[in-house]
């Protein structure tokens, strides 16, 4: 699952749904979902794992797309950075891959993509990617 709304409820909603769904699964999203106070009971059951990238992803929306950026509105200041090839940077905030749900010999053979660290744990990921 990538790119799912992240306001209001909708983290809440998306882990609920991939509980119920009962199938193993991986969801990009901000470093925030992880310290919010309903994450730690959506994921019991789970067996969370996390992969983070060692240096922060960045999101480029292509050029054209964000009228706000382009015509200097607000949100200009903090998706200011734009590539002529890329379009404008929206990273707005810190993400990684949270995991659940994959069986035990599966995941005993999981190796973190280069660039990337598997965690077994919220703790365990690397200062600058939790956050909270």
């Amino acid at each position: 699952m990538t790119n799912p709304p992240y306001s209001g409820s909708h983290p809440l909603r998306l882990l609920r749904f991939l509980a119920q769904n009962g199938k193993p699964w991986l969801a990009l999203m901000p470093n925030w979902v992880g310290g919010r106070d309903f994450y730690a009971a959506a994921v019991a059951a789970e067996q969370p794992f996390y992969v983070a990238p060692r240096k922060r992803y960045h999101y480029w929306t292509p050029k054209g797309r964000r009228a706000d950026v382009a015509a200097g509105g607000a949100k200009a200041k903090t998706h200011g950075h734009t590539n002529a090839a890329l379009g404008a940077r929206t990273s707005p905030f810190v993400s990684f891959w949270y995991g659940g749900r994959f069986p035990s010999k599966v995941r005993a053979r999981l190796k973190p993509p280069e660039g990337s660290v598997l965690c077994s744990s919220l703790d365990a990921l690397p200062g600058g990617v939790r956050g909270w």
